[in-house]
């Protein structure tokens, strides 16, 4: 399951999560999605919520 606490390093090793993360924004904003995965680090650590662009991607309501 994704969260904004998921593992930015875990996602882009996901192929099935990274592709979810970048539907999710998309459908909020296809440039969006697209600067999203090209200015994203990567890094063991961080969390989706520090991406950058994920704050944007409606969640429940308590930040998962």
């Amino acid at each position: 399951m994704l969260t904004l606490r998921s593992g930015l390093a875990g996602i882009v090793d996901d192929q099935q999560a990274y592709q979810a993360v970048l539907d999710a924004i998309c459908g909020i904003d296809a440039s969006r999605a697209d600067a999203f995965r090209r200015a994203t680090r990567w890094r063991v650590g961080r969390m989706l919520s520090e991406s950058g662009q994920a704050h944007d991607v409606h969640t429940d309501g308590n930040g998962d």
